[in-house]
């Protein structure tokens, strides 16, 4: 397997080497509140099935001294990786990636849901519901660790910050497993009262055509179709490679035999290290969710 930083189109590691936990911190809390600050009083390291939870993260200096700068699809990107993982254990279990424009980069503090979608760009990620969604596991403990190196080897020091949150699996874990169902539909929403997904900046004229080809061909013909999202979601399921997948949610509006309709379509594609880019893309597609018509 060709690793991450074989890869010339990976970040390259910036010159500064931050100390793990002192120029970054990270806390986790059960409690939705502004700042860093006001979150440090009250964090938690357990998690009781059904705990809301959010992580704050503050820098010390400017996000822009801590990402991996590389030049990709669009121009250049600036990313950091959010991981989970058993602790000490070489590699991790999953990861999502953080993509920041560069007015972000001035940026001293973060702040991400960890148990429930919300709308925008890296504000919240399902990676802590799909560690703890498979109810054969017991109790675990789970680290949360953020990193600027995108490459293998690696050591623990290249962490940017690392905490461990313990979450009891004795019972089950039922109300997060609903969390996680529900976090697909939640996240592509501007608000839990709207109906229809929330219509993003992105857009790409080869996907539009192949997924309008596939509807009509099973005989949907979309009066509209958007995307539900500003950018890619990335992440891996692979502990030794950083870049797997990335995804993002198109919608289309359609109507039929007299009823009105929309559906949703997730966007995948997988990369390809050999080629150091994204492949072609599949759907998964729903369809046929009524929509009162007069919402175009």
């Amino acid at each position: 397997m060709q690793q991450a930083s074989q890869d010339p189109n990976a970040p390259k590691k910036p010159v500064y080497k931050p100390k793990t936990n002192v120029d970054v911190s990270m806390v986790v809390a059960k409690k939705d509140v502004d700042s860093f600050a006001v979150a440090q009083p009250i964090a938690t390291a357990k998690a009781a099935d059904g705990d809301p939870l959010w992580l704050y993260i503050r820098f010390k200096d400017e996000l822009g001294k801590y990402v991996f700068r590389t030049h990709g699809e669009g121009g250049d990107r600036y990313l950091l990786s959010l991981e989970v993982g058993k602790p000490g254990a070489l590699g991790t279990s999953l990861r999502y990636i953080l993509s920041f424009t560069e007015p972000e980069l001035k940026k001293k503090e973060l702040k991400i849901a960890l148990t429930q979608g919300v709308w925008g760009r890296n504000d919240s990620f399902p990676i802590f519901l799909r560690s703890v969604a498979d109810p054969e596991k017991k109790v675990a403990v789970t680290d949360l660790s953020l990193t600027a190196t995108f490459g293998f080897p690696r050591s623990p020091t290249d962490d940017l910050a690392r905490i461990s949150l313990v979450a009891d699996r004795s019972k089950g874990n039922p109300l997060y497993e609903k969390m996680l169902a529900d976090y697909k539909k939640d996240v592509i929403r501007g608000s839990a009262a709207d109906v229809l997904p929330k219509e993003g900046s992105f857009d790409d004229a080869g996907i539009r055509a192949r997924l309008i080809a596939t509807l009509r061909d099973s005989g949907i013909l979309p009066s509209r179709l958007y995307f539900a999202g500003d950018d890619w979601v990335e992440f891996s399921e692979q502990p030794m490679r950083v870049l797997e997948k990335r995804k993002i949610t198109a919608a289309f509006i359609y109507d039929r035999d007299g009823g009105c309709y929309y559906g949703t379509a997730e966007v995948t594609q997988g990369y390809d290290p050999m080629l150091r880019s994204y492949g072609a893309s599949t759907f998964v597609i729903e369809h046929d969710i009524p929509r009162p018509c007069e919402m175009k």
